[in-house]
């Protein structure tokens, strides 16, 4: 049998509903001319029997004994085993258009280019109000400043024989894919672009506590306007490109991560994702206050940063809608205050709402110190065991720089320094 065109790798963890939708639109592809390689982490869920289930002799799955925290492992993994000139990736969460291997096959072949990349949307979670363009190639040449996702990427096998293999997370300053990116990147590989919208990239990162929500309710319906040939929302897609790419910070950015320990980034992707460690759940019975120092989720909220009157605090953004979860669970509601050290815009308090565990509640504002004011509410929720879960809907979200603060590019809500809980008598 000859060795097909193209190696497909799909690493997998324990979210067998989305692996589903992203098998099924590898599998819709236009260019069937390849294998494909499902690795799990150590999966433990159904993700071996929703692979093997399609009963495609192009899939092969494979499970790693032990759980490596991250896909570098899995990538590696199918590359030992990859029989295809070019290499293509599609993470669990990830949607391709398609044509998206034909046209990457086309690009890359027609160029001679070491890396092919597609444009790619990334999508915030629902309400979030976040979406990233990449893809695009300013002057035909890469920029050290740009990020692509990994269902963007497509390269030739020998690739990793020049930049080495996917390296581990825990030694990763960067994002996995900005360390892969900028590796090529040195060692002068050769960049195209297909300048086709034909991957969609739903990070598991920007989804808070995504692992412990069975479901891919997104990918499922997206995948279903892909499938029925939606026109009109075809066309807005390609609008929302454009429109982004126009935007100061509408291009998914390489992050700043050089002053980070190596494994900060996974660290702190794992524990918003809902892999990381939290405090046991307690019942509220007593008055509680919390910092937001276990606050970590990459779209929501920003590093800890120090206050000169009260500690330290925490930014919101670039998601309109961050949440605070807390370890404590409630039966009879709570008395929430929020202490808020700043926003950006002095309306933009007013327009904040809240809820609690999905359900909205009323609160006031109540003034604190200078530039600071406590939201209050009272919350009738029963949280049935779970966690308490605020969300604080911000209307908009802003960069210090485009207004006339500072030089902070930074897409920022409201600075959030501690609730406090007291049960409802």
């Amino acid at each position: 049998m000859p060795d097909p065109r193209i190696t497909i790798i799909i690493p997998a963890y324990n979210r067998s509903a989305a692996l589903a939708q992203a098998l099924d639109c590898a599998l819709r592809q236009t260019c069937g001319d390849f294998e494909l390689f499902v690795v799990g982490d150590d999966c433990t869920d159904e993700s071996e029997a929703v692979a093997t289930g399609f009963n495609d002799p192009r899939i092969h799955w494979h499970n790693l004994p032990k759980n490596s925290g991250g896909p570098s492992a899995p990538r590696n993994a199918a590359l030992a085993l990859a029989r295809g000139a070019y290499i293509a990736y599609l993470d669990q969460h990830d949607l391709w258009r398609a044509d998206h291997l034909e046209t990457c096959l086309r690009t890359a072949e027609s160029s001679g280019a070491d890396i092919t990349v597609s444009r790619a949307i990334s999508f915030g979670p629902p309400g979030s109000g976040v979406m990233y363009a990449s893809g695009i190639l300013p002057h035909s040449r890469y920029s050290p400043d740009l990020l692509f996702p990994a269902c963007s990427l497509f390269h030739k096998k020998d690739l990793v024989e020049k930049i080495s293999l996917w390296a581990e997370a825990r030694v990763c300053r960067l994002p996995c894919e900005g360390d892969f990116i900028h590796r090529a990147h040195l060692a002068k590989c050769n960049f195209t672009a297909t300048d086709a919208l034909t991957a969609f990239n739903f990070p598991a990162a920007w989804r808070r506590n995504i692992y412990l929500k069975p479901g891919a309710e997104e990918q499922s319906a997206f995948a279903e306007k892909m499938q029925r040939g939606d026109a009109a929302w075809s066309i807005q897609l390609e609008e929302d490109f454009g429109a982004l790419r126009s935007q100061p910070a509408g291009m998914l950015a390489m992050p700043d991560g050089w002053a980070l320990l190596p494994g900060q980034t996974a660290k702190t992707e794992r524990q918003g994702k809902g892999l990381g460690t939290m405090p046991a759940s307690e019942p509220l019975t007593a008055p509680r206050s919390f910092t937001m120092e276990e606050q970590v989720c990459v779209l929501e909220w920003g590093q800890i940063e120090p206050h000169p009157l009260y500690g330290t605090y925490r930014w919101s953004g670039p998601s309109r809608t961050p949440s605070i979860v807390l370890p404590v669970t409630v039966t009879n509601g709570a008395n929430i205050r929020i202490f808020v050290t700043g926003t950006l815009h002095e309306d933009d308090m007013s327009s904040i709402r809240l809820s609690c565990n999905g359900k909205p509640v009323t609160h006031r504002i109540e003034p604190g110190g200078p530039g600071t004011a406590w939201l209050v509410a009272d919350c009738g929720v029963e949280t049935r065991g779970d966690n308490l879960t605020i969300t604080i809907h911000t209307p908009c979200t802003r960069r210090p720089c485009d207004i006339g603060l500072n030089a902070d590019t930074r897409q920022l809500g409201v600075a959030v320094n501690r609730i406090e809980l007291q049960p409802s008598s």
